[in-house]
């Protein structure tokens, strides 16, 4: 299982990250920068056909910035299988996608780190009944939040 490693820095005793883009801690690993946003290929924007529990769950599993969510890990495995083998079968379809949706250097990551997001999840998934995530803000996040 690939490991990622980001500067985690408290500031007012709130954990954040030192990183464009909040990180999502999965049965405490922290997955790749770009499973915040993993919903959107969960979404119509990338499959007009997709499955609405499908597109529901994983837009749920990213609203989680500083709030824990548990699902049985039954669960999460189904999901983020089923997630897993429509993106690599439409590889091509879904790289070409992130081209269009995305107007930054990191888009040449976004599909490597769905695809790694989606295989932390489901072999960390298969060791405890229970799945727990929360999504870790950013420095930027927590400093605007002190200043509003």
């Amino acid at each position: 299982m690939k490991t990622y490693n980001y500067r985690f820095v408290e500031i007012d005793n709130i954990k954040c990250v030192d990183e464009k883009y909040a990180v999502i801690e999965f049965n405490g690993t922290a997955l790749p920068l770009g499973a915040i946003f993993i919903d959107f290929c969960a979404s119509r924007i990338f499959f007009k056909d997709i499955d609405e529990e499908l597109s529901l769950w994983f837009w749920r599993f990213t609203i989680c910035v500083d709030v824990a969510k548990y699902e049985e890990s039954r669960k999460v495995i189904a999901f983020a299988q089923k997630l897993r083998n429509l993106i690599t079968d439409n590889k091509s379809r879904v790289k070409r996608k992130i081209r269009n949706k995305y107007d930054t250097d990191d888009r040449i990551y976004v599909y490597d780190w769905w695809v790694d997001t989606l295989d932390i999840m489901i072999e960390s998934a298969r060791h405890v009944k229970f799945s727990k995530w929360v999504g870790i803000p950013t420095v930027q996040q927590v400093r605007k939040q002190k200043l509003g």
